[in-house]
């Protein structure tokens, strides 16, 4: 279920940057107060907090309280897929299905169990009592295979982890979906039962529980992500990382599939790791969600989650689905997927789902468009719609949309011809396995094991492996590389802007995807800028503008067309003078009380904006250009006029 239970609790608006300046930077301030000079760069690790520093040692510790130690380090560490996304290889004998770790391994402070007996209790007794009604009035309910697998299913030492993806911005990390939702750090392991018959088969069942854990601070909404642990997290699978290649073995470059840790000679060191990173951080109190397939044999499957409200487990009702808390997928009797979602994933407030995909005469409607009137998308673009992070998410795709897009993709043989609403990978991240892609139809796993009539196949989806692409491109750009980030701003060209370009060519060799117009003084934060050859300037987009969203990492440039300079940060100060707890910004240099209320918005101490020019002005006013606003205050950006000494230019 990937990302769509990611905030079973609460609905997130905004992310708040939280940027650490460097030593050397330099801020002059005269004897009044005012800032006249700033040259203080913002780094893309500082968006975040940076990993504290690893220390370096020799060999693991097998201390279940203690992750093996790094063996060596580099400072520009980055990551690929299998670096946050791991995929345990299906068992082929008892002794390693043993070896699986259970879902009532305790934790490490030894308070609780990964899966807690009382949240595994409600879980499955709630998942039999789930059902689905059909347009007939029949209702289709969980149940574990009429009971005979009732003894197995109820011990929590059956449900067995296969896999565990790092997410360090759910619902996603695009700068619109975060914006608009926010930002929760999270782990999600995924659970399957798992047992060994009387003749020493291993047997995969047809059912799964997602555990998500949060990390965010405090119980305020919308949340606040806790970025120290997530910080601490990232130096783990550092770590991991490192170990790993110490041992031979590497990531890099490797497609999304079952991670290469479990073929290594010496595995067994890096299952334990594996386990002591679990064990460290999924606690009881940072269990905040479980979803859960189940079928009804031999089908349908069944798609419900539940969340924890004060302090329970309840079921609840997706967005997509109106006050229905459970859907369907059925093969049978035409009955499809019910009930059918309400989608919103494309920019028009129109949405799609793989629904339609399953309609008995989907074949034949490939080509055609999918709204009356709308040339774009046609159905064969349904499942790159789905499967790109960047458009769907929990709060607007429905649970079989995300856990069949890539199964239908096969089974209908859907080719798509141009990237127009493709999730383009992110230069130097891997993709997906594409051994590992869903092709039998009943196949409906995201990331797991499914069984079918020759045993069990590991299985990963376009999705899954999307979803991760984007999850490492945020920690590598705002965790692991300590790059100062620049303001790209549009000149007047004298044609009504400056153009951003997938590749160094002329307009009128690229495609109406292939480029997008800013308009004079619209910009990008980049990272990098290299010389790309007949005038061109390659850039990594790292802050992409909101009129080209999709325009982000390696793009082209003419250079002469924009303004390139560094992007600052400015932090509030608390500031207990009436009743401003921290610092205003303001449309005009004027006190409080002269100014509309629409004039003024206030930052909290410590929240911060990224500003690219500091002038004194008069009466302790400073004019600064914003160019990264504040999640409090997103329409006070451009010119802003702000007390200098209620902020630290740092």
């Amino acid at each position: 279920m990937g990302r769509t239970i990611f905030l079973l609790v609460s609905v997130l608006l905004f992310q708040t940057f939280t940027i650490v300046a460097p030593a050397s930077a330099i801020a002059a301030i005269n004897h009044s107060g005012q800032v006249t000079a700033l040259h203080v760069p913002i780094y893309k690790s500082h968006l975040q907090l940076k990993p504290t520093p690893l220390v370096a040692q020799t060999t693991f510790s097998q201390s279940s309280n203690n992750l093996p130690e790094i063996v060596s380090t580099s400072e520009n560490v980055k990551f690929d897929v299998n670096d946050i996304s791991f995929l345990w290889p299906v068992p082929s004998n008892p002794r390693e299905a043993n070896e699986l770790i259970a879902s009532d391994e305790k934790t490490a402070d030894g308070r609780s169990q990964i899966w807690p007996k009382s949240v595994f209790d409600t879980i499955i007794k709630t998942a039999q009592t789930v059902g689905v009604k059909d347009s007939t009035g029949n209702t289709s309910q969980i149940n574990f295979n009429d009971g005979l697998l009732q003894d197995v299913f109820d011990q929590q030492k059956t449900w067995k982890i296969v896999g565990m993806r790092i997410d360090p911005s759910a619902p996603g990390s695009s700068s619109k979906i975060v914006n608009e939702r926010g930002s929760v750090p999270q782990i999600r392991l995924i659970m399957q039962p798992v047992t060994v018959d009387s003749f020493g088969q291993v047997i995969v069942h047809d059912y799964t529980a997602h555990l998500v854990y949060n990390f965010t601070k405090g119980s305020r909404r919308p949340a606040v992500p806790d970025k120290e642990k997530f910080s601490e997290m990232v130096d783990d699978l550092k770590r991991l990382k490192a170990n790993l290649a110490a041992s031979g073995g590497s990531t890099d470059g490797k497609p999304l599939g079952v991670h290469p840790g479990f073929k290594m000679r010496n595995g067994q060191n890096f299952r334990n790791a594996l386990k002591t990173f679990i064990k460290k951080y999924a606690a009881e109190e940072n269990l905040f969600g479980v979803s859960f397939m189940g079928l009804a044999p031999p089908e349908p499957w069944i798609f419900f989650a539940m969340a924890k409200l004060n302090g329970s487990f309840v079921q609840i009702s997706a967005p997509t689905l109106g006050s229905n808390k459970a859907q369907m997928l059925s093969f049978l009797d035409n009955k499809n997927v019910l009930p059918v979602p309400v989608t919103e994933n494309l920019d028009n407030g129109k949405g799609v789902s793989t629904a339609m995909l399953f309609e008995e005469d989907a074949q034949s409607k490939l080509s055609s468009p999918v709204f009356a009137g709308q040339a774009r998308p046609r159905f064969r673009e349904i499942p790159d719609i789905i499967a790109n992070p960047e458009r769907a998410h929990f709060f607007n795709t429905d649970c079989v949309s995300c856990h069949s897009e890539s199964v239908r993709r096969q089974n209908l043989d859907i080719k798509t011809g141009d990237a127009l609403f493709r999730y383009k990978l992110p230069i130097g991240i891997s993709g997906v396995d594409t051994a590992l892609l869903p092709d039998d139809s009943w196949n409906v796993r995201n990331f797991g094991w499914f069984p079918n009539f020759r045993g069990a196949v590991e299985t990963v989806t376009l999705r899954t492996a999307n979803e991760t692409a984007e999850a490492v491109e945020f920690i590598n750009h705002e965790y692991l590389i300590n790059t100062p980030i620049n303001n790209a701003v549009a000149k007047d060209n004298g044609i009504g802007g400056a153009n951003l370009r997938r590749r160094p060519l002329q307009l009128s060799e690229l495609g109406k995807d292939g480029f997008c117009v800013l308009k004079p003084g619209e910009s990008v934060g980049i990272d990098a800028i290299e010389s790309g050859g007949k005038g061109f300037m390659k850039i990594n987009v790292v802050i992409p503008n909101d009129s080209c969203p999709s325009f982000k990492g390696d793009l082209f440039i003419f250079q002469k067309h924009f303004d390139v300079s560094p992007i600052t940060k400015a932090v509030a100060k608390k500031n207990d003078v009436g009743d401003v707890a921290g610092a205003s910004l303001r449309r005009r240099p004027l006190q409080l009380s002269k100014l509309t209320s629409d004039e003024f918005c206030e930052l909290k101490p410590n929240q911060s904006i990224g500003v690219n020019a500091v002038q004194a002005v008069r009466d302790g006013f400073t004019k600064v250009n914003v160019i990264v606003p504040s999640p409090s205050c997103p329409s006070f950006k451009g010119n802003v006029f702000v007390f200098s000494k209620h902020f630290n230019f740092d």
